[in-house]
């Protein structure tokens, strides 16, 4: 994506940032991620996105650099931060190798020349987040974990899966439903939502998010 294309507008932003104050989505997946890097490596993340989870593993004492595309982004999370947490960068332009490349819900992994690619930029393993999206019914993406198992044994590799779910949870005020679902899912068709004690934000979308995280090592199956 090229860092004139606007994916996280304002309005992504917002929501988003509500979701993750309001849940433990990001705390649990680092402490996830956190079983398989030892506090030695160095980590790379790709698509950092609002880079809650590279601002955990950060505070939690790991090496980190983190890029992304899309300048939005980059200038709120930096904001956000007070410090520069992640650098305006395309993915597939980086030089840096680290021990672990990181890739949440980010890049497409789908052919041999994008697994080479970024097997080429770790020095160990990847770990690689997709959604399944079978949470969500709203969601009219696919689930990719097959597909991308496939091509992993296909190419030699050695990987292991965690299949897990995650609440990501939406607090919404009355006026924002039709909002959110429009910019989230495209979507008219408006779920039941149940209702918060929260005087400020009075319904909640609650998001389940199945996942699956691929642990690829870098070391090829002999």
């Amino acid at each position: 994506m090229r860092s004139d294309v606007v994916w996280w507008t304002d309005e992504k932003i917002a929501f988003y940032e509500r979701a993750s104050r309001y849940s433990s989505f990001h705390r649990d997946l680092a402490s996830l991620i956190e079983e398989h890097i030892g506090k030695a490596d160095t980590i790379m993340e790709l698509g950092a996105g609002l880079g809650h989870v590279t601002s955990i593993l950060y505070n939690d004492g790991y090496t980190i650099s983190a890029y992304d595309s899309c300048k939005n982004a980059v200038d709120y999370a930096n904001r956000r931060e007070g410090r520069e947490l992640i650098a305006l960068s395309d993915a597939y332009s980086l030089k840096e190798r680290a021990d672990v490349v990181l890739m949440l819900f980010f890049g497409s992994i789908r052919e041999k020349i994008d697994l080479d690619y970024f097997i080429s930029l770790a020095r160990k393993k990847i770990i690689y987040v997709i959604s399944r999206h079978k949470g969500n019914p709203y969601s009219t993406r696919i689930d990719r974990r097959e597909e991308i198992s496939s091509l992993l044994s296909g190419c030699g590799m050695k990987f292991s899966i965690i299949d897990t779910m995650l609440h990501f949870d939406q607090m919404l005020k009355e006026e924002e439903v039709e909002e959110y679902f429009n910019i989230s899912y495209g979507n008219n068709d408006i779920p039941k939502l149940e209702k918060t004690n929260d005087g400020q934000y009075p319904l909640v979308f609650k998001n389940r998010k199945e996942i699956s995280i691929f642990i690829i090592e870098k070391e090829e199956k002999k």
